[in-house]
């Protein structure tokens, strides 16, 4: 992996350059900076960004199915326990608040008799 420093106002070379000479480098250099950025990509360079965003995406995907997996092995936990619980201790439920709406009266949850 290679890491680039970000461009900055370039330093003063020293050497036997005159400044018309140290001028034209960077009017070249700013030449070829603008073609590259508006050239077409070659085949090679094509493919590597097309991997590279194909691995961004698997990437994104694998987060969120990280995510969803967890989420999913905690709710199923959640639920073991709570329906163990009622199993144990149907006698608990009395204790959940009722439910009223307009149209019903108070509704109790219950478990029908076990033998």
């Amino acid at each position: 992996m290679r890491v680039h420093a970000p461009l900055g106002p370039p330093e003063p070379i020293e050497g036997p350059f005159s400044d018309a000479d140290e001028a034209e480098r960077l009017r070249r250099r700013e030449r070829k900076r603008a073609h590259d950025a508006e050239r077409q990509l070659d085949g090679w360079e094509r493919y590597r960004a097309l991997i590279d965003a194909s691995d961004e995406a698997y990437e994104l995907i694998d987060i969120s199915n990280r995510e969803a997996r967890f989420a999913l092995i905690l709710m199923g936990a959640l639920m073991v326990v709570f329906a163990w619980l009622v199993w144990t201790q149907p006698e608990q439920l009395k204790l959940l608040p009722a439910k009223t709406t307009a149209s019903r009266p108070a509704v109790r949850p219950s478990l029908p008799i076990l033998p």
